[in-house]
């Protein structure tokens, strides 16, 4: 059931073991981009470093002591330094041909170490879990040491092109089979992790119920509560009842599974990074809503970039001007055009995902009673205000727009025929008052 609404939170929250589904969503933000500037033999990627020689050299040291082979290591590079509550700085030790032999991820503050926490103990059972080749695309944690006051996640280094610089390659997001590349590399390394961590199925009424109740809380006390945010999540909860027989997969979860964190090699995905909010037993849904999501999210941005008009996705700018009464999100429009729009690559999100729900037998019809949560899960992923508003806007956009989209409208009926009950909904408003 959906829990209390927003003029009846419950000041309590159940909490469920550590295999329950869906974990409570962690802080975390994307490193600064490196720059060619150097400094002791240290690229530095912002205009503060906390890096020293002598906390490389004991970085290095502490991973010789438990069998790291870096006999050969060449140099380090500080690949970014992360900005805000949950600041890190991420040192990549290279070996001789240039490739990385180790990363090491060092806390800048207290408030950071929680994240090195979570993904040391995520790293650490997802190796163990998961016996097929996509282990050999997640880091192996070597050690979580404090070393000169800091606390450090030391691990083996993964090589591969990140995605995020094809996806900023001029012409990339033009091209449909480009795009349909990245979607299956992406989706192919997914199912291949899900299907090995695979443990056990529930229903997905219960699944629906405990994610909504590790995030509703949260987000209605966080970040607020309208009537049409309301109305939409008390129609996820109505949706997930109906399908209640259907069954879910209990199995590892990314948590954060977008372009940043993908390394490719040729036509693969070579290797997968930065897993502090994984979930080793959690529910599929927030990486294959994830990747598509982050992938429209980008696309002007990617057209600013090559200053040439984005004829490839001319249904996108139709929707701008009905989408900013929504609010000011620069993510917002390319929301839009992912869920709402017409051309190959709302398609290719559409068909991507149904396809992975269809591999779990989950009806397309489902999707109204899971991408709500998704939607909230994320807008609490980071603390900063205007990130919360912008996924809070597509949330609303979301309930108001639903007839627009096939997440809403698609199968939106029981197996068995029956109709699914709608709660009435009230005006549309824009949440930027």
């Amino acid at each position: 059931m959906l829990p209390a609404v927003c003029g009846r939170r419950r000041r309590a929250r159940t909490g469920h073991a550590r295999d329950a589904p869906i974990g409570a969503p962690r802080s975390t933000q994307r490193a600064a981009p490196p720059s060619r500037r150097s400094r002791a033999g240290l690229r530095l990627g912002f205009r503060e470093a906390v890096v020293t020689g002598q906390l490389a050299r004991s970085i290095l040291e502490h991973a010789r002591q438990h069998g790291a082979p870096l006999e050969d290591v060449a140099g380090v590079i500080v690949a970014g330094i992360d900005a805000g509550a949950s600041a890190k700085t991420t040192l990549i030790f290279l070996d001789r041909s240039r490739r990385p032999a180790l990363v090491a991820k060092v806390a800048r503050d207290r408030t950071a170490e929680a994240g090195l926490v979570d993904e040391f103990e995520a790293l650490r059972q997802m190796r163990g879990d998961v016996v097929s080749a996509a282990a050999l695309q997640i880091p192996r944690a070597l050690g979580l040491v404090r070393i000169d006051g800091r606390l450090a996640l030391i691990m083996t280094g993964l090589d591969g092109e990140p995605m995020m610089s094809r996806y900023y390659a001029n012409g990339h997001t033009d091209s449909a089979e480009d795009v349909g590349r990245d979607f299956g590399m992406a989706f192919t390394w997914l199912s291949d992790l899900q299907s090995q961590t695979s443990s056990r199925r529930i229903s997905l009424a219960d699944a629906a119920a405990r994610w909504a109740e590790r995030v509703l809380d949260r987000y209605f006390e966080e970040i607020g509560c309208s009537a049409e945010e309301e109305a939409l999540f008390a129609e996820a909860s109505a949706r997930a009842q109906a399908f209640g027989h259907v069954e879910v997969p209990v199995c590892a979860s990314h948590g954060d599974y977008w372009m940043g964190n993908l390394l490719v090699g040729g036509n693969r995905i070579s290797g997968v990074i930065d897993w502090e909010r994984a979930e080793p037993r959690g529910l599929p849904f927030t990486d294959i809503y994830k990747f598509p999501t982050s992938y429209g999210f980008y696309l002007d941005r990617v057209s600013h970039r090559t200053g040439a008009r984005r004829s490839a996705h001319p249904g996108r700018e139709n929707l701008r001007a009905r989408w900013a009464g929504y609010g000011d999100w620069p993510n917002l429009i390319g929301f839009a055009y992912a869920y709402f729009g017409f051309g190959w690559f709302p398609e290719l999100v559409r068909s991507s995902i149904l396809r992975q729900l269809d591999r779990f037998g989950i009806p397309s019809g489902a999707n109204w009673a899971l991408f709500p949560l998704f939607l909230a899960e994320q807008a609490l992923s980071l603390p900063d205000p205007s990130f919360r508003a912008g996924y809070r806007s597509a949330i609303v956009a979301l309930s108001a727009e639903r007839e627009s989209t096939w997440l809403w409208n698609e199968s939106a009926a029981e197996p068995n025929g029956h109709a699914v009950i709608a709660t009435e909904r009230p005006a549309a408003h824009d949440v930027r008052t």
